[in-house]
């Protein structure tokens, strides 16, 4: 357990979707009470099936409450995104920040994204930096 530890970077690191799956268990079986925000930013190996894990472990009533997650540089791609648009509208979920810097996220992510912006404002920064999200994505 880590309860003390607040920010945990991660960044650079050549993590893959089953690092990120061991995290998400451990924030769903709440061994990381005290941890406010996550950087897995330039893990390139992390896609869909790592992201989905921890947008889940976001959802439950056990995580911690972690306010910031960096996923830039990662294979995010829509389907991460829309799983993460999921745990934004959870009752549970209070990430306030989220960076999808270069992410992967085209226009149906940013769509998803938006429509939870929409029912949950508790998001009040959203990075699609370097996305290819078009005008679509851009009017959602």
């Amino acid at each position: 357990t880590c309860p003390a530890v607040t920010s945990l970077g991660l960044a650079e690191n050549g993590l893959t979707d089953a690092a990120a799956q061991a995290l998400a268990r451990a924030l769903e079986q709440g061994e990381c009470a005290g941890l406010r925000k996550v950087s897995f930013a330039e893990n390139e190996l992390i896609g869909p099936a790592g992201v989905s894990a921890v947008a889940r472990a976001l959802e439950s009533p056990v995580c911690p409450g972690v306010l910031e997650l960096d996923l830039s540089m990662t294979r995010t791609g829509d389907d991460g995104a829309r799983a993460l648009a999921r745990a934004v509208c959870s009752q549970y979920a209070s990430l306030a920040a989220l960076h999808l810097e270069g992410a992967g996220v085209r226009e149906a992510g940013a769509r998803a994204l938006a429509a939870a912006l929409a029912k949950d404002p508790s998001l009040t920064m959203l990075d699609l930096r370097l996305s290819e999200i078009g005008d679509g994505g851009v009017r959602a």
